[in-house]
C-alpha cells in the first residue's frame, strides 16, 4: 500500500458551485484503478490534511498523472493557500477501520 499525504486550506464559506467542484474532483479521483480510500482530517483555520491510499506506488503514479489536471481545474482555485506536498511512501503498518454502529 503507498499513501500520498496533501495539506490544503480552502475558505469556511465554499459556496454550492465551489463544493460541486470539489466532489466532481473527489468521484474522479476515487475512480482511478488502484484506489484504496481517502482520508480527510479537518485541522485549524480551514486546514484540511487529505491522505490517500493506493494499492502501489505505480498506481498512485498513473493516478496522479490523471488527476493532477482536474486538481488544478477543480481543487487548486479554491484554495486560499497553495497545496502542500507533505508526505509519499509506502505505507509500514496499518489497521483495519471498521463502520462502528
Amino acid at each position: 500500500m503507498h499513501a500520498i499525504v496533501r495539506r490544503i486550506t480552502l475558505p469556511p464559506d465554499l459556496s454550492e458551485n465551489d463544493a460541486r467542484d470539489l466532489d466532481h474532483f473527489r468521484r474522479v479521483h476515487e475512480s482511478r484503478p488502484g484506489f484504496i480510500g481517502a482520508l480527510e482530517i479537518e485541522e485549524d483555520g480551514g486546514r484540511r490534511l487529505l491522505v490517500n491510499l493506493w494499492e502501489s506506488r505505480e498506481a498512485a503514479e498513473a493516478g496522479r498523472r490523471t488527476v493532477a489536471p482536474l486538481a488544478a481545474a477543480h481543487v487548486v482555485p479554491h484554495a486560499t493557500e497553495p497545496p502542500e506536498l507533505v508526505a509519499v511512501g509506502p505505507v509500514r503498518t496499518g489497521l483495519a477501520i471498521r463502520a462502528r454502529s
